[in-house]
C-alpha cells in the first residue's frame, strides 16, 4: 500500500499490472450504485448494505452471504464472520494515513473510533447517515 492506496489482490485484477486504488475512490466511484442501509450492516434480504459491508464485500467477502451459513448461532456478530485478510485490507487503507487526524469525524458527537477505520464508517453511516459519494468525499478530503 503507497500514499493511502490499496494494491487489489491479484484474484480481483482483470489483467497483471497493479491496480492502486484509494478508499475515497472505492467509495465515490465502485460502490455508490449499491442500495445502502443504516443502522444494519445489511437488510433482510441481503441487498442493501452499509458502508462497512460494501467494503467488505468490495474486497472479496460479502458478509449477507457470509452470515446466512452462520445462521443457527444466534449470538454471531456479523463482523466477527468476516475474515482476517478481509479485516487487514479495510485497515491497510489508514497505514500511510494519520489515524489521529484522518480518522477523526467532524462532528462533537463522543465517540471511541479515533484508531479504526470499521468504527468510523459505521458512526459516518449510520449516525450521520452519509451515502457511500459523501462518505468519499469525506475521505477523499482527509487524503484517504
Amino acid at each position: 500500500m503507497k500514499g493511502g492506496c490499496m494494491t487489489i489482490p491479484k484474484n480481483m485484477r482483470n489483467n497483471q499490472q497493479q491496480i492502486e486504488l484509494k478508499l475515497s475512490t472505492i467509495f465515490k466511484e465502485k460502490v455508490n450504485d449499491t442500495p445502502q442501509t443504516f443502522g444494519y450492516f445489511y437488510d433482510a434480504n441481503g441487498e442493501k448494505y452499509c458502508a462497512v459491508s460494501v467494503l467488505s464485500k468490495y474486497l472479496g467477502y460479502d458478509m449477507a452471504v457470509g452470515s446466512k451459513k452462520t445462521q443457527n448461532d444466534n449470538n454471531t456478530n456479523p463482523t466477527e464472520s468476516i475474515p482476517y485478510a478481509i479485516l487487514e485490507m479495510m485497515e491497510d487503507f489508514t497505514v500511510h494515513a494519520n489515524p489521529k487526524e484522518n480518522l477523526k469525524c467532524f462532528c462533537k458527537r463522543p465517540y471511541y473510533y479515533y484508531y479504526s477505520l470499521i468504527s468510523l464508517l459505521i458512526h459516518l453511516n449510520d449516525y450521520h447517515r452519509m451515502t457511500f459519494t459523501q462518505i468519499g468525499n469525506w475521505l477523499e478530503s482527509k487524503d484517504m
